[in-house]
């Protein structure tokens, strides 16, 4: 079965929504010192920054809690928008790691 994330085009989702890691809608974005953005479940395995090998300090991160309910927004919206079964069965907490 496809993911939710692959069903969706990529194209289609704000670029300030996309982790610069994964790649993925971030559900707790975290903005690091070298001024990239990143999923905080991503920057917690990460030591250096993938972008630019600036060396990443998770404790020196900025949380972005309004980031993070723009993307829950956005993300409620597309999903609440579809039809089918597959989207009344799981609310969106359920969906972390698939969008």
């Amino acid at each position: 079965m496809a993911s939710v994330a692959s069903s969706v085009k990529i194209s289609s989702i704000p670029p300030a929504f996309i982790c610069s890691n994964s790649k993925k809608i971030m559900i707790d974005p975290v903005l690091s010192l070298c001024g990239h953005i990143f999923d905080r479940v991503v920057i917690q395995s990460l030591v250096n920054c993938p972008l630019d090998n600036y060396p990443i300090n998770q404790e020196e991160c900025i949380y972005l809690e309004e980031l993070k309910q723009k993307n829950q927004n956005y993300t409620k919206g597309r999903i609440y928008d579809c039809d089918g079964p597959f989207f009344s069965l799981f609310s969106l907490d359920s969906l972390k790691g698939w969008i």
